[in-house]
């Protein structure tokens, strides 16, 4: 009997740490693919000398379930001769990755990447847990500066905001 005990209390333990494995996983390869799109954009931008736009795609369901949501989590597309507000030629596009929330802090849905590499408007974008409740949720933030430099930090929600 104490045997059963034991191990029920390991595999609570492997469950709750699989779980969280399985949001970190999600997360990174959310975070990973939108920098290999930014890598990408301004490549593009580079070489075809004209502006590249990463733009946030239109509103899902888990978007319009938010009210302060910039729909980064519904995917992303970059596109060549549009602006923020009209439809360029779409070049790529990304879907979006189930269970991530992606939210700008500046609530714009879009970055320019100038034919020079420069990024505007400067903003940060942060990934995290769409399922999560608590404050101690891992997250995942990203710093884009007016240079295009891009850099990356792991946080806590709660140290995030």
């Amino acid at each position: 009997m104490a045997a059963l005990a034991i191990v029920g209390i390991l595999l609570s333990v492997a469950v709750n740490h699989y779980q969280a494995y399985l949001v970190k996983a999600r997360l990174t390869q959310a975070h990973a693919q939108w920098l290999l799109d930014m890598g990408n954009a301004k490549a593009q931008a580079l070489s075809l000398n004209q502006p590249v736009y990463m733009v946030a795609q239109a509103p899902c369901e888990a978007a319009r379930m938010r009210t302060s949501s910039t729909h980064w989590q519904c995917g992303w597309q970059q596109q060549l001769d549009g602006s923020a507000t009209s439809l360029g030629v779409a070049i790529a596009s990304h879907a979006a990755t189930p269970g991530v929330r992606i939210v700008s802090n500046n609530g714009r849905g879009f970055l320019r990447v100038d034919s020079d590499g420069r990024v505007s408007p400067i903003q940060s974008i942060l990934f995290c847990d769409d399922n999560a409740d608590d404050d101690s949720a891992l997250s995942i933030k990203v710093f884009i500066a007016i240079s295009g430099r891009v850099r990356s930090e792991t946080y806590r929600q709660r140290d995030a905001l």
